[in-house]
């Protein structure tokens, strides 16, 4: 009997998986698939609210997120950065002015069609700059 119960509960998750993967539109993959060629461990999901899809995956070795519209375009992708090493030269410059004894605890890039930036949190406050 275990095992009857154990092979019907693997047969509902296996049902589960290829029903939620045949959610997603085959033009939404394909932007995504246009946009991040290379990506590997790609783990699709719908937006709680329903308003798109989100793709989890890794691409160039790092941690990234899209999210796509319901009409397929491409929304906004956020980047998880582990090193400060990894950011811009410019703008590690100016994190250590501002920030001299920080120790950075998370670090985003944001993108989308009409913006890009960092997100970056550190416990300690800015530096005031003598008058």
């Amino acid at each position: 009997m275990k095992s009857l119960k154990t092979v019907l509960t693997m047969s509902i998750l296996l049902v589960a998986n290829f029903t939620y993967g045949q959610m997603i539109p085959e033009a939404t993959k394909q932007r995504f698939e246009n946009k991040y060629s290379d990506a590997s461990q790609v783990t699709w999901s719908i937006l709680e609210d329903k308003s798109g899809y989100q793709v989890s995956f890794l691409h160039m070795k790092k941690h990234m997120h899209s999210v796509f519209s319901l009409n397929s375009e491409w929304m906004k992708t956020t980047t998880t950065i582990t090193r400060k090493g990894e950011l811009p030269r410019l703008v590690r410059l100016t994190i250590d002015e501002l920030y001299p004894e920080a120790v950075y605890d998370w670090m985003e890039w944001f993108e989308s069609p009409s913006e890009c930036y960092f997100t970056i949190r550190s416990p300690l406050e800015p530096r005031r700059k003598k008058k």
